[in-house]
């Protein structure tokens, strides 16, 4: 009786196996194909939005002259659990409409 493994041709089993090999590749071709799907457009513009958001001024303009209530605490000079979700929901909507852009090609 034939077995299901002799049915395998042995020169198939090694093309497969370098196929894999290829397919995975080692840390620099991993590396690299992360590196072709990063867009470091929108990932350089959302720092700058991070960072603008978190800034000092940013904060005591938009938070602390009642533009949305209980966002900054002026006693503690701190933002308040409001704000920090105000702050992150305005990251997020900057997100949307960046990617947006760069897939229209605009940016």
């Amino acid at each position: 009786m034939s077995s299901k493994n002799d049915d395998c041709d042995p020169i198939f089993i090694i093309d497969t196996k370098a196929q894999k090999e290829n397919e995975t590749g080692d840390l620099y071709q991993l590396s690299n194909k992360f590196y072709e799907l990063l867009n470091l457009k929108i990932a350089f513009i959302l720092f700058l939005l991070y960072y603008i958001l978190n800034t000092d001024i940013f904060i005591e303009l938009a938070f602390s002259n009642g533009f949305i209530k209980n966002t900054y605490d002026s006693v503690n000079d701190k933002i308040t659990e409001r704000g920090v979700i105000i702050s992150g929901i305005v990251l997020t909507l900057c997100y949307l409409i960046i990617d947006i852009l760069d897939k229209k090609n605009i940016i």
